[in-house]
């Protein structure tokens, strides 16, 4: 997986690492955390309660960005899904 955070989300840093490592990017905003699925990561993803900060974006995740593979991205706290089969691309 990886996990895409802004600098300020430190809550939300700090879940990411318990499942990951934080990687050295040069994108300077935010924090890239990276590491393998696992059951008690999915389980942490998929339990995740809907974010109280509505005031911008309509979050549905507290993630930035979450990409599992190469198929599958949450984008933007979860408000654009993309998944990619074989052979497609968006």
């Amino acid at each position: 997986f990886e996990i895409h955070c802004w600098n300020e989300e430190a809550e939300w840093i700090a879940l990411a690492e318990r499942f990951g490592q934080r990687r050295e990017d040069p994108w300077p905003y935010g924090v890239i955390v990276d590491g393998e699925v696992t059951e008690a990561f999915a389980e942490m993803v998929l339990s995740q309660p809907r974010p109280a900060d509505q005031a911008v974006t309509r979050k549905l995740t507290p993630f930035f960005n979450l990409f599992l593979d190469a198929n599958f991205q949450s984008c933007h706290y979860g408000t654009e899904l993309y998944v990619i089969g074989e052979g497609e691309s968006f």
